[in-house]
């Protein structure tokens, strides 16, 4: 038994040791996107008919975009900055590899709290087959760009309702797509004033694990099922063994009682026996 406990405890300081080095020792998998790297792009709602208009500059290696947001007919005023990751792989980057999206950006305007979105833009089935500028399903989120670096996780992004609204998409095809992504996004925030805006972009970097959440647990608990299937084989084998020793031993005894049930008797009829005459 004292052996049991301390293989079991041996499992388990093994177990919280794989935690901690999948978790903090830096074995992670990392793609860094620089600007310069990739083809930059820049869109405004004057596609749309708005009247926003933006202009791009790329200097030392950082993409910065000039924002002037403009209200129009158009609802939904914005400017963006996309970078095409597509040159990586033809048919996109998986982004479903990695754990989260870090941006390094930061930018000036009318307001003090900075909002932005991203948006990851994906290939997939799901996506429609005609020619429009939704063409790819886009994945996003909003948030406070007011730090330089910003740590964006994967599992937190959303298909977005008006992409699947323009699209007449089934709910069936509301969840994110990550396994064919052509760009990163940065956008003006949903409810952004009028003004004149400059934000920019250093850096992406896509940051996850040479082995997957999933899979790292599996495989802990795969090893779990095997000593649990083990230690439960292995008591049934030893209790078998057990019950046969017993099994046996209560043969051995029953044999023993019998050998000395009948000695008893011959002694018993030897004590009744006349030794002259032999007769009881």
């Amino acid at each position: 038994m004292s052996g049991d406990i301390k293989f079991v405890g041996c499992m388990a300081l093994l177990t919280c040791l794989s935690l901690f080095i999948y978790l903090e020792m830096d074995g992670r998998k990392r793609l860094e996107l620089f600007p310069g790297q990739f083809p930059i792009s820049v869109e405004d709602d004057s596609i749309w008919g708005g009247a926003s208009s933006s202009s791009l500059n790329i200097v030392d290696g950082t993409a910065s975009i000039n924002c002037e947001i403009r209200k129009s007919a158009y609802e939904w005023p914005y400017c963006a900055m996309g970078i095409d990751i597509a040159s990586i792989k033809s048919a996109g980057v998986d982004l479903s590899e990695y754990e989260y999206i870090r941006l390094n950006i930061g930018g000036v305007g009318d307001t003090t709290n900075w909002f932005a979105r991203l948006f990851i833009k994906s290939f997939g089935e799901s996506n429609p087959s005609i020619n429009t500028s939704f063409l790819h399903k886009y994945n996003g989120i909003e948030f406070n760009a007011r730090n330089q670096v910003v740590d964006i996780p994967i599992d937190k992004l959303e298909v977005m309702n008006w992409w699947l609204i323009n699209n007449r998409m089934p709910i069936e095809h509301s969840e994110p797509e990550l396994d064919e992504v052509s760009v990163l996004q940065v956008a003006t925030a949903s409810q952004i004033k009028e003004g004149n805006y400059h934000f920019y972009i250093r850096q992406v970097e896509l940051v996850g694990h040479h082995i997957s959440k999933v899979t790292f647990v599996s495989i802990l608990l795969l090893v779990w099922l095997i000593y649990g299937l083990y230690a439960i084989a292995y008591e049934i084998i030893i209790n078998r063994r057990k019950i046969k020793q017993y099994q046996s031993r209560q043969e051995w005894l029953l044999n023993k009682n019998e050998a000395l049930k009948e000695q008893n008797q011959i002694f018993a009829d030897m004590a009744h026996r006349d030794p002259l005459t032999g007769f009881f």
